[in-house]
């Protein structure tokens, strides 16, 4: 995989490419935060899409549907499995006792799932939740008004959202406080839910963790830093975190060397050495003779005779001796980026003498830290941390927005291409709504055009959801507050939960409904 060169090499201003291949390691993070739960079956998401499941079978878990493909992600019950598609449609399989495999109907489009004990839950493509199956804590009870939401987490019996304020919100059990999110946590960039805990992953790349305790799970280990992903299981809790980065190059087999043979290697796309490089070089050759030995030269210049008096005739294991190159030295060999690493035998070495000859030079170092916001991460541990490189370019989006690369219009420290835009007009909707580009009658952060795309009521098509104008008080929708309203919230008078009238949302229609009613007498 050679993302290492791309998020290695932008020692300023080279923007990496992402393939499907080197987002792989953070699937595999994400597939063990989605299946930590399950008691006895594994999951795991191939590169070619489809699902592979071993372990317990016996409510058919592991039966993956003939067919399925196009997956993208995946998640584990205890005894039910969820697969997100392409089509982003959900399909569900195994133990269906409590209904949690019983995906609701135009659910789609869904762009995550997760699943708990005996409960499934979707983020869907409008920022909001479903939950279906087992519900006797209240972990499908979805918190109403709960919109704007980016990520979502299902641990035994409890459900956790991630909002795009950056803020928490959890429902379900909470026996062991599970629940109870800390005073003041705030600017979090990703959840987890375990058997009865809740891990957070905060901007500044820490922990915060809640709930049971008994197994040390919410003994955060002091000093982990920076973190760039957390999953949950029943009784433990598990971080990836960055390291100080690292070039690891190879040049494979060159094949057998001799004295007509010499072996060569191109090194390229090199950033700056924080500390001395180690190159090896690992050989079968002809090296039995106190003669016969191998000499190695950087950038045309020679640097170390090897294998003098220690190499093995065709060994079955390759020779191997590594060589230290001070930071100060490498860096004015790699100046340009590039050393040339060529090794070459004396005479009398015969490259037709091991049948299985070979040759192989490793280069290996710490490198220069690159941190283009100067805020102590790193960069390409930065752009790991969920949040730190919304737009997948692998620069930080602070540098992005600070070099102009990307748009910031409301200041919140997101590229706008990242934000939720369900107009597709290029402008983040909170922007829309604060400045009073786009109406939120019913103050729920979702612009009210994109409601009644999505199938809000709007019966008179004047652009605003017919309950703000229940709101108002004019009943029957005519435009105005009239004698007509008044009748009909009198017709609801006393009643509880009604379907209109309830002018001030507290669940009956009274007399502050009237009085809001009459405030707005006349046209509007």
């Amino acid at each position: 995989m050679n993302r290492l060169n791309d998020v290695l090499n932008h020692a300023r201003g080279v923007r990496p490419s992402r393939s499907a291949a080197q987002l792989l390691p953070h699937r595999a993070l994400a597939l063990l935060a989605a299946s930590i739960a399950t008691l006895a079956s594994t999951n795991a998401l191939r590169g070619d899409t489809a699902v592979v499941c071993w372990g317990d079978n016996a409510q058919g878990q592991c039966d993956v549907p003939v067919g399925l493909a196009n997956v993208t992600a995946v998640a584990a019950g205890v005894l039910h499995t969820v697969a997100l598609k392409g089509d982003a449609t959900v399909a569900c399989w195994g133990y269906n006792g409590t209904g949690q495999c019983n995906v609701p109907a135009g659910l789609a489009p869904v762009i995550a799932v997760t699943a708990g004990w005996e409960h499934t839950v979707a983020l869907k493509g409008d920022a909001t939740v479903a939950c279906w199956g087992n519900n006797t804590f209240g972990q499908c009870n979805v918190p109403a008004g709960l919109v704007n939401l980016t990520a979502v987490a299902a641990g035994l019996y409890h459900t956790v959202a991630l909002k795009g304020d950056a803020t928490v919100a959890c429902w379900g059990n909470n026996d062991y406080g599970q629940c109870n999110i800390p005073a003041g946590l705030a600017t979090i960039t990703a959840v987890a839910a375990g058997g009865s805990h809740t891990v957070a992953l905060k901007g500044d790349a820490t922990v915060a963790c809640w709930g049971r305790n008994g197994n040390g799970q919410c003994n955060v280990p002091p000093g982990l830093a920076p973190v760039i992903a957390v999953a949950a299981g029943g009784s433990h809790t598990v971080a990836l975190y960055c390291t100080t980065p690292t070039l690891n190059r190879t040049s494979g087999n060159l094949g057998a060397i001799g004295s007509a043979s010499p072996r060569e290697f191109t090194f390229t796309g090199l950033p700056p050495a924080a500390a001395s490089a180690a190159l090896t070089i690992r050989t079968r050759a002809d090296l039995n003779l106190t003669t016969e030995f191998l000499s190695v030269r950087i950038n045309g210049t020679p640097f170390a005779n090897i294998f003098v008096d220690t190499g093995s005739d065709c060994p079955a294991t390759a020779d191997e001796v590594t060589l230290t190159i001070p930071a100060k030295q490498f860096n004015a060999l790699a100046t340009t980026g590039t050393i040339v690493v060529r090794v070459e035998s004396s005479i009398g070495v015969n490259a037709a003498q091991c049948p299985d000859g070979s040759c192989e030079i490793a280069l290996f170092y710490q490198l220069v830290p690159v941190d283009c916001n100067a805020d102590g991460i790193e960069d390409s541990c930065e752009i790991l941390i969920p949040g730190r490189d919304c737009n997948d370019n692998g620069v930080p989006d602070s540098c992005d927005i600070a070099s102009g690369y990307a748009t910031d219009i409301n200041s919140n420290g997101r590229p706008d291409s990242c934000e939720y835009d369900c107009n597709g007009n290029g402008l983040p909707d909170s922007y829309e709504i604060a400045q009073g580009l786009a109406l939120d009658c019913n103050a729920n952060a979702r612009i009210d055009s994109c409601e009644i795309a999505g199938g809000a009521q709007d019966k008179d098509a004047d652009g605003v959801i017919d309950e703000c104008e229940y709101g108002r008080g004019d009943c029957n929708l005519d435009g105005q507050i009239s004698a007509d309203d008044l009748a009909e919230l009198l017709s609801l008078w006393g009643f509880t939960n009604p379907p209109y009238g309830d002018l001030n949302h507290d669940n009956i229609v009274a007399g502050d409904d009237l009085a809001i009613l009459l405030s707005n007498w006349g046209p509007y």
